[in-house]
């Protein structure tokens, strides 16, 4: 989907699901194949994973629309190699069209200047994008957690949550 003018968040969530979420899953699901886990362990683990994924890549998308000194790598990437990601997807469905017109000009146009690459950011920040964005990661963080309720407390079930609390709070 890269170099479309993808707008629509169901889309965009299929996208990273299979990009970066099964990613995510099929490893959880391994591992636990390998500990030889009983069946209704290993489903719960794959929803973990793919929840993860989702959690993974949302924070990801999120650093695009942040000063690269604050996060340690470039920004504005996705969107010069043609990629939409939600912060934006929201703000352009959440704003008038006179407002999000030029930014869909900007888009269409490849023109990514420093200076139209910021007002892209304050846009999407105006717009409630970057905060829509961290929602949704909380409701896969709640996902994510639940799926491991079939698990008794222990050391790598507190891993596990770790890793969701990392994910979360992660700055780069």
């Amino acid at each position: 989907n890269e170099r479309k003018l993808i707008i629509d968040e169901p889309t965009y969530l299929d996208v990273i699901k299979l990009k970066t979420a099964k990613t995510f899953a099929f490893c959880t699901r391994i591992g636990a194949i390998c500990a030889q886990a009983l069946t209704d362990q290993e489903e719960a683990l794959d929803v973990f994973g793919e929840k993860l994924g989702m959690i993974f890549q949302l924070k990801d998308d999120i650093f695009d629309y942040f000063d690269q000194k604050r996060i340690g790598k470039p920004t504005g990437n996705d969107l010069k190699e043609g990629k939409m990601t939600l912060p934006l997807i929201y703000a352009l469905n959440q704003a008038p069209y006179n407002q999000s017109k030029p930014i869909l000009n900007i888009i269409r146009n490849k023109d990514f200047t420093h200076e139209k690459l910021a007002a892209i950011n304050r846009f999407v920040k105006e717009y409630h994008g970057v905060e829509y964005a961290e929602q949704l990661m909380e409701k896969y963080r709640e996902e994510a957690l639940t799926s491991l309720a079939i698990f008794p407390d222990s050391d790598f079930k507190q891993a596990l949550i770790r890793c969701v609390d990392y994910f979360m709070s992660r700055e780069y």
